[in-house]
């Protein structure tokens, strides 16, 4: 099963059960969901291994590559922000929401067996509206993606608890957001902090009071994983991934790849 629908402004919506053929990484800026409907497996994303329950759905972006065992018992929806978007759309739901950005990890989300029957009841009626070519298609079909990402929304939250409401957290989605869009140009926390109206130590203070590393931390997260990622694709020199990432000097690159990932950038880089 694969079902594609492209929009005339450049909006994509995919349904795919043909994991092993999809490929591992889009360069678009495209977000997906992979369901797996069989058994525990393991997958990969980047490096990280997780486990992933029956049943359970992943929540990735364009730039997070995956691998995964048993790639015939996965579901993908894939979508880029021409179709759906909720900087355009909806604030709560979509791809500054919960689901993309609500951590600095892979949300793994754990629907259980009613969650099982929903999403498989979901499917179909989205198959049935891949195969229905009218006027009104994109708009079925964009308003079955939004009940699909409310219903991971508040199973995910069910799973997370009070950790996911109020506005802390709010706060905290809203400054993952930002160093995704910014971390190649800011690296400092007092530029995102400018940005969300708030101090340093205010965004020092809710990481600690989340229980999780600082925000400089975080900041010098997305850029290692960007460096790994450019080094290892072999289309960037040291020195040009060093320029692309907001570093002046590709010695304090180096230094700073080193330190965040243990390995020295030729150690990564194919380019060189």
């Amino acid at each position: 099963m694969n079902y594609l629908f492209r929009s005339n402004l450049g909006g994509l919506l995919q349904m795919s059960s043909e994991l092993a053929h999809h490929p591992v990484r889009q360069d678009s800026e495209t977000l997906r969901l992979l369901w797996n409907r069989g058994t525990a497996v393991q997958a990969t994303v980047d490096n990280t291994e997780y486990h992933v329950p029956a049943g359970a759905v992943l929540a990735l972006l364009h730039r997070q590559e995956v691998r995964c065992t048993r790639p015939e018992d996965w579901l993908l929806w894939s979508f880029n922000r021409g179709f759906y978007c909720v900087i355009d759309h909806d604030a709560e739901v979509g791809c500054a929401g919960f689901l993309f950005y609500g951590s600095s990890k892979v949300p793994i989300l754990e629907p259980g067996d009613r969650g099982q029957r929903s999403l498989e009841l979901l499917s179909g009626v989205f198959a049935e509206e891949f195969e229905t070519r009218d006027s009104i298609q994109e708009e079925m079909l964009r308003m079955l993606l939004k009940r699909l990402i409310i219903k991971l929304t508040r199973w995910g939250r069910e799973q997370i608890g009070a950790e996911a409401e109020g506005m802390e957290f709010d706060l905290y989605r809203r400054f993952n957001l930002l160093v995704e869009q910014h971390f190649a140009q800011s690296h400092k926390v007092a530029e995102y902090a400018d940005r969300l109206n708030r101090s340093p130590k205010t965004l020092s203070n809710l990481f600690a009071r989340l229980g999780l590393p600082g925000p400089q931390a975080r900041i010098h997260q997305r850029i290692a994983e960007e460096a790994e990622r450019m080094l290892r694709s072999g289309a960037y020199s040291v020195k040009e991934a060093a320029y692309a990432l907001g570093f002046e000097d590709p010695s304090h690159f180096s230094r700073f790849v080193q330190k965040q990932l243990g390995k020295a950038p030729s150690e990564l880089s194919k380019a060189d």
